[in-house]
């Protein structure tokens, strides 16, 4: 009714203006000349004041003139060469030799082989245990432990410490593969080409062989919407990925997302804190990291684990879905700087296997980003699509969440090497019918944190515009059509990773996902909105969660840093950092100095968020005539230290009444630190320390 009836105001406008236009022409100009401008206004706020929101989400161009020049296109990811090709590879749960690349002179003298099953050291995320090696056949299948995933394989030539070949797998099996096995599944299985046992990468390391599993598709819509039907989760993430980025760097993935007509990226997606932890721990739990550490009386302790945190994929557990968690290096997020977990945190974990590797001769002869002939990455997406298929094939509900940091956290230009394997997995999802009944979110915690990109104002906006995509499945979308609809208009709007955390407990449960009559909250007051559901245009960092620091919802208006206020902005600064170290007893360090301002904003609320002041039942904004005073004013600042070169970005807020100057959040810091804190271990405040043995050196130079 109420959009009818808005719909009716502007056809009715649109007359009256033509009605006026005409009379105007033929009669009297100058009585209407100033009436027809108020009618087009009106007419414009009555058909784009539902676009046009508080928070103004910005557009950004990915190729900015001032960010154009420090782009790059990297070369593909190319690990196989002769020597490093894999001589032995797991199948339906057995062990096999490739004896086709036995013939070859980089082995051609192996005798014999073994392996050893690679066991999680009890209450440790660093340590892994070796057990006995065991010699299997060259020529016959060697049917491994389904309750093991990891295991490490040692060739030998005449002589035992004669090691002709080593490498790690990490595998999924259960005793339903051997009945699978057909005869020439149980013996060796050679190949002309080579290709079905080698696992050749092709020139952007893309797995090309044989060895590719078709999984037929599962009953489209079955069983939906009774008690016992259960959503399938998929989180996958990238570190440091913007949505600009993305855009930049997976033309492939983007193109074949795009293909998906349930998918939605996510314009306004904002990120809530500084670095990859907090913003995991909000998808997560929907909670902040500073919330869960207080509440564990923990707080900046990086040697407490997290074992208690509400995970969601508990919740998952809880309702009997399979639980999978892996990354693809072992300075995982939650081990980098601290202690991971005592327990495994899921059913399946991917981080003993890292630590197995992790400084081996094969990790550290491999180029870079490669274990022997396959990309690393490309590892970690190989056990998940074991794992989906082994949970496909058993028809047990699962949740993964998985995240590649090593190459996207490293340099910006370098994620396009992971565009063909992503691609290549979208493929996956969909030919395996796993979109079908399965909730799939692509994602990233934050934007490019460093570097030249970082430094600039459209790079400052990346930052905190992480990529943000989701597929819905299609069972869901078949039986809620008004979901899709809900998805896209919140794409527009202001949305958090406490949204998506919201959004992934709701499908626990069919009977949670609203139907169209209660798709629209009533107010924008809640941290934590699903997306299923219409989020008021009217939302504000504030209600959403999102600190003044990290909001893209402001105006920025440039300040002189030669201003008379400058000087009260970076003194709050400085003031705060040493106040860490001093507060933290960390007097290996330098207290800092101020070497240089080199930007200072000031950040304006939007006009209509100073003008707000309610939301209507169905969602639309009312406004006040006149603007609420602000009582305080934030100020975003770019500084320079000494000693030790530290550049820092702050938002500083000025109390007008008390006439203070306080940070309002984290510091973060645009350029790398290296080793500049090791001489503390709170892994937290690193970023602000140069140790004070390193001052006599700098002052050399």
């Amino acid at each position: 009714m109420a959009m009818k009836r808005r719909y009716r105001k502007i056809l009715l406008s649109l007359l009256v203006y033509v009605f006026c236009a005409t009379f105007a022409f033929h009669f009297r100009k100058e009585i209407f000349s100033d009436i027809i401008p108020a009618i087009l206004h009106d007419l414009q706020i009555s058909v784009f004041e539902d676009q046009v929101g508080e928070c103004d989400v910005p557009r950004l161009d990915p190729y900015h003139p001032s960010i154009k020049h420090l782009l790059r296109e990297s070369a593909p990811l190319v690990c196989d060469v002769p020597w490093s090709r894999p001589l032995t590879y797991i199948k339906d749960g057995c062990l096999y030799v490739n004896t086709t690349e036995m013939k070859s002179s980089w082995f051609e003298r192996t005798e014999t082989c073994s392996f050893q099953y690679i066991k999680r050291v009890d209450n440790s995320d660093f340590k892994v245990h070796f057990e006995d090696e065991i010699k299997f056949d060259l020529h016959k299948c060697h049917r491994l432990k389904s309750d093991e995933n990891f295991v490490k394989v040692t060739c030998y030539g005449t002589k035992k410490n004669d090691v002709t070949y080593t490498n790690y797998h990490a595998y999924i099996t259960d005793e339903s593969d051997r009945s699978q096995m057909t005869d020439s599944d149980r013996s060796v299985r050679t190949n002309n080409s080579g290709t079905q046992e080698s696992g050749k990468l092709g020139s952007e390391g893309i797995n090309e062989s044989g060895s590719k599993r078709t999984y037929g598709k599962r009953n489209l819509y079955s069983n939906y919407g009774g008690k016992t039907a259960k959503t399938n989760v998929i989180l996958f993430g990238m570190d440091s990925m913007s949505h600009s980025n993305f855009i930049r760097q997976f033309p492939r993935s983007r193109q074949r997302l795009l293909s998906f007509p349930n998918s939605v990226t996510f314009n306004g997606y904002n990120k809530v804190a500084d670095n990859t932890l907090p913003n995991i721990i909000a998808l997560l739990t929907g909670k902040t990291y500073e919330e869960l550490t207080w509440t564990f009386g923990k707080y900046l302790d990086q040697f407490y684990h997290f074992d208690n945190f509400p995970f969601i994929w508990k919740n998952f557990a809880e309702k009997g879905f399979q639980t999978f968690y892996a990354e693809d290096f072992p300075g995982s997020t939650f081990t980098t700087g601290r202690i991971g977990f005592i327990s495994p945190p899921t059913d399946y974990y991917m981080q003993p296997y890292w630590i197995s590797l992790w400084n081996t001769e094969l990790f550290n002869t491999s180029r870079t980003y490669c274990l022997g002939g396959k990309p690393r990455y490309l590892l970690l997406i190989e056990w998940l699509k074991d794992f989906l298929a082994f949970k496909q094939r058993n028809k047990e509900p699962f949740f993964s969440f998985s995240f590649l940091s090593e190459i996207s956290h490293n340099d910006h230009n370098d994620a396009r090497m992971l565009d063909a394997g992503m691609e290549s997995f979208l493929d996956f999802l969909s030919n395996g019918g796993y979109l079908n009944d399965t909730l799939v979110v692509l994602f990233s915690d934050h934007g490019i944190r460093w570097g030249k990109v970082r430094e600039t104002f459209v790079g400052k906006l990346e930052d905190r515009l992480p990529l943000m995509s989701i597929i819905l499945p299609e069972s869901l979308t078949h039986s809620y059509p008004e979901i899709l609809r809900n998805l896209k208009h919140n794409a527009e709007v202001l949305t958090t990773p406490f949204d998506v955390h919201a959004s992934i407990a709701e499908v626990l449960d069919p009977d949670n996902i609203r139907t169209a009559s209660a798709d629209i909250y009533k107010n924008a007051v809640s941290r934590g909105m699903s997306l299923f559901k219409k989020i008021p245009k009217s939302r504000t960092c504030s209600q959403a969660g999102v600190e003044t620091h990290w909001c893209t919802c402001s105006r920025r208006t440039a300040v002189s840093p030669d201003s008379a206020l400058a000087p009260n902005v970076s003194k709050a600064v400085i003031g705060y950092i040493n106040g860490l170290l001093t507060s933290n007893n960390l007097s290996a360090c330098s207290l800092l100095k101020l070497s240089e301002i080199h930007e200072l904003f000031k950040i304006g609320v939007n006009a209509k968020v100073l003008r707000f002041r309610t939301s209507t039942w169905y969602g639309n904004p009312e406004y006040n005539d006149k603007a609420t005073k602000e009582p305080f004013q934030d100020y975003m600042i770019t500084l320079s230290t000494r000693p030790g070169g530290g550049k820092f970005e702050a938002t500083v807020r000025y109390d007008v009444t008390r006439n203070a100057f306080n940070v309002t959040s984290d510091v973060s810091r645009l350029n790398a630190f290296g080793s500049h804190g090791d001489c503390i271990k709170l892994n937290i405040l690193k970023k602000f320390c140069f140790c004070k043995d390193l001052v006599k050196n700098e002052n050399r130079s």
